[in-house]
């Protein structure tokens, strides 16, 4: 699952995987 899921995110989860990835990052730069 952790493999797969890094190799192909877009694959998995579209939406759900960059969003949720990116939104923590965006709130510690903010």
């Amino acid at each position: 699952s952790a493999a797969p899921a890094a190799s192909t995110p877009a694959a998995e989860n579209p939406a759900p995987r960059p969003r949720r990835a990116r939104k923590p990052k965006a709130a510690s730069a903010e």
